[in-house]
């Protein structure tokens, strides 16, 4: 696999050892709520428009994750993949308003029609 890993049955990353996106919380933080509680211990480094659909890797297309919003925005960005346009409300109301939006904006820098082709 390009990143590194192997997918376990439920479509997850499953690592041999920590990614070496992860970096100890510090300065970085994720912001999909208000305050974490309890304060992740690493955070990861998330592509808005992913690497693997054309994405830049560039600080701009860049944002810090915690652990849960990381796993949220991929499982996320399958469902949009999946019907190569945006999910029902649905599926996306399952979903914290940052991922959603930081999936949503990802998805339009990848397929700017909306739809991939």
């Amino acid at each position: 696999m390009k990143h590194g890993g192997s997918l376990t049955e439920n479509g997850y990353r499953q690592w041999a050892a920590p990614p070496l996106t992860a970096v100890p919380t510090g300065e970085r933080r994720c912001l999909c709520v208000a305050d974490h509680n309890p304060s992740p211990r690493e955070l990861h480094r998330h592509h808005v428009w992913p690497l693997g659909e054309g994405g830049p890797d560039v600080a701009a297309n860049l944002r810090w994750l915690c652990p849960t919003a990381h796993a949220n925005a991929h499982k996320l960005w399958r469902e949009y993949a999946k019907r190569r346009t945006t999910p029902p409300w649905d599926i996306r109301r399952l979903y914290g308003r940052y991922v959603r939006d930081l999936v949503a904006e990802g998805w339009v820098q990848a397929h700017p029609t909306g739809v991939a082709a």
